[in-house]
């Protein structure tokens, strides 16, 4: 049991026991994708200190959330913290968090930064399946997102090691009104907030544009010059 409990018969009450404290369920949203190292979560959550971020994963490895890599798995290197399966099984409640903050959250400071991997709960809840399969790439600054569409599910690859079809690339707060619905598609490129270069593979970059924002249930009406 957490050591601030509300000492409650409700499961809400009790799964607030385990993950309610501040910055905990951010941890968890920033280790849905896969395992990171400590200095790659400290650094992926602004504001929070390395003696708070200590503590929070203390707590959610005693209460049987995450676990420690004693050794490389593979893929990520020995240290980084990884999600069990109760964690992993987080993953609808912020995807319904994720929804429910669209809707009623408050509104972003001007100040507000944006990490590539927060933006993951947004992408899974617009995307359906089209047609075409291709690699889009995201860039915000010096960050890039790789989107492997027409799957039944869209594979995500941080970096840019693909050879990307198209790329698109804005700030952060315009990468976050896009895929939250706050501003229409159009307005975007016509202010210029929103940029479209062609990418390496030379295929019709229109018909690639269009299965974007089909993909993303998006204003599909939008030209873009080819």
């Amino acid at each position: 049991m957490a050591s601030r409990s509300y000492r409650q018969l409700c499961s809400v009450a009790r799964a607030l026991d385990l993950v309610g404290e501040r910055w905990t369920l951010l941890i968890v949203r920033d280790l849905l994708p896969g395992p990171l190292g400590y200095k790659a979560l400290l650094d992926g959550l602004p504001g929070l200190t390395t003696n708070l971020l200590a503590k929070r994963l203390r707590e959610l490895r005693d209460r049987g959330l995450l676990e420690k890599l004693k050794a490389s798995d593979g893929e990520s290197p020995k240290g980084a913290y990884r999600l069990t399966a109760a964690g992993r099984a987080l993953a609808p409640v912020l995807s319904a968090l994720s929804t429910w903050g669209l809707q009623y959250g408050a509104a972003a400071c001007p100040e507000a930064s944006l990490n590539f991997r927060w933006i993951r709960l947004l992408l899974a809840r617009r995307y359906r399946q089209t047609g075409g399969r291709w690699i889009v790439q995201l860039n915000c600054k010096d960050q890039h997102l790789q989107l492997r569409l027409g799957g039944a599910e869209f594979d995500v690859t941080e970096g840019n090691p693909l050879r990307p079809d198209l790329i698109l690339e804005a700030d952060g707060q315009t990468w976050f009104a896009f895929l939250a619905g706050e501003r229409d598609l159009p307005d975007l490129l016509e202010q210029k907030l929103l940029r479209v270069a062609p990418g390496v593979s030379g295929e019709d970059q229109a018909e690639i544009w269009r299965d974007f924002l089909s993909s993303f249930s998006l204003e599909a009406s939008a030209a873009v010059d080819s």
